[in-house]
């Protein structure tokens, strides 16, 4: 990404999504070029209220065709001043089969704004997961990134150089693994900083290159769904760890809703509480939106499109993770093992088992399963099917012991594969072992 004013108020793009639009992807590049080279005037339209995403910048032909759309990044820092019902004109001044990308200038008189971050409020005695590791990772780097950056351009002391390409290595490691706009505008800000080094500091030019075509790659709902999952199970794993008081956040949580409801847990109070998250999450995801998360692809893409405070997704995060537990709860126990499971919990809390690594039980255990020679045999049992079986196989005990009730699952297929790679499954990379397959054959 690279955006800059030049004198007389014109500005720099880039447009991304170009393969997208395209019937044979990149290898159309050629023609695409030869249709539109260098000077090719092109048409900038922001979608409105009504229409499928709300402020995204489309770029167009003479034809009306979609050629592709604005980076995130640039369209909320720069506030291109397109007419409501008519469209901007634009100057194709650079192509990039690389970075499978086109460059235009568009005139802009408004300058940089500061982007808008959506917040979100707890409500009543709602708590929220606390930061994992790596999110507490990405809010540090990128402090230090910045704080680095401002220092070598107002010192110029070439020194510093080295200091920020140690914390520039850690800090590309994580950059894009989160959704949120905060991360999102400080990314693109410093892929904006380091762009306008480069020309004082070569040296910065190979970790510059890593984080933009991460930072670029993020456009694409592949990747926003591919980070979509890797953080919402990294936030899952985190509800479940054990704290130093014996319990878990969402062990923590059901003992304090039945404390709320005079020590009862039946089958009403989970679905009136399952009924209170779901308004909860329509009325934040309201309007045009709520219409998109159904699937994590959507979803993922609606929280990116959104700008949501890290904070914010962590709440969304939470009231999802609350929802997918109690609709599994809902759906496997009846009353008397839902105060069984009560019961458990407290067990659990206050009279913990210190032969066993609390770490190394897996969450998929049954909530009604209370004996711990028989937890460790069904944690066993789930070692071995995923590490010698196939994804068919593996999903058709998984199944079966569903059903007979020692283990439970997510509703959600990507919170159970997280869980299942930790216990040795292939990963993705493996043939057969891709999200997809998993998705297809989980509770078919």
């Amino acid at each position: 990404m690279f955006f800059k004013f030049s004198i007389d108020m014109m500005v720099v793009l880039t447009v991304v999504g170009i393969r997208n639009y395209l019937p044979n992807g990149e290898a159309d590049y050629p023609q695409l070029f030869k249709r539109l080279p260098i000077g090719t005037t092109v048409y900038l339209r922001k979608q409105s209220e009504g229409e499928k995403y709300p402020g995204c910048v489309y770029v167009y032909d003479e034809e009306a065709r979609i050629i592709g759309s604005i980076t995130k990044t640039e369209r909320r820092f720069i506030e291109l001043e397109i007419p409501k019902d008519l469209m901007l004109q634009a100057k194709i001044i650079g192509h990039s089969a690389a970075d499978n990308c086109l460059y235009i200038e568009a005139e802009n008189t408004k300058g940089f704004s500061v982007p808008y971050i959506r917040q979100i409020e707890l409500t009543g005695s709602e708590t929220a997961i606390p930061l994992t590791t790596l999110d507490n990772k990405i809010k540090l780097f990128t402090s230090s990134m910045k704080t680095m950056i401002d220092s070598l351009k107002k010192d110029g002391d070439a020194s510093n150089v080295d200091s920020l390409l140690r914390i520039a290595e850690k800090y590309q490691t994580c950059c894009c693994q989160s959704l949120d706009g905060d991360t999102s505008f400080s990314r693109g800000e410093i892929c904006q900083e380091l762009r306008i080094l480069l020309n004082q500091y070569p040296a910065l030019k190979d970790v510059y290159s890593v984080i933009y075509e991460q930072h670029k790659d993020l456009s694409t709902k592949e990747e926003q769904t591919n980070v979509f999952r890797k953080q919402y199970g990294r936030i899952y794993e985190r509800a479940m760890l054990k704290e130093e008081h014996g319990s878990s956040f969402l062990e923590d949580y059901i003992e304090k809703l039945t404390f709320l409801n005079g020590g009862q847990l039946t089958t009403e109070i989970v679905q009136n509480e399952i009924l209170s998250l779901s308004s909860l999450l329509a009325k934040e995801l309201c309007n045009n939106y709520v219409m998109f998360i159904k699937t994590e692809e959507s979803f993922a893409h609606v929280l990116y499109s959104l700008n949501y405070s890290l904070n914010g997704i962590y709440i969304l995060f939470t009231r999802r993770i609350k929802l997918e537990y109690l609709q599994s709860l809902l759906a496997n126990l009846s009353d008397n093992v839902a105060a069984d499971h009560t019961t458990r919990l407290k067990d659990v809390s206050t009279n913990p088992d210190e032969s066993i690594s609390k770490e190394e039980l897996t969450f998929l255990i049954h909530p009604s399963v209370t004996q711990e020679q028989e937890k460790q045999k069904i944690h066993g049992e789930l070692v071995n099917l995923v590490r010698n079986n196939s994804i068919v196989n593996i999903c058709d005990h998984l199944k079966s012991m569903a059903k007979s009730k020692r283990i439970l699952l997510p509703a959600n297929p990507g919170n159970a594969m997280t869980e299942l790679q930790r216990l040795g499954m292939p990963g993705t990379d493996k043939k057969g072992f891709s999200y997809k397959n998993f998705q297809k054959y989980y509770k078919k």
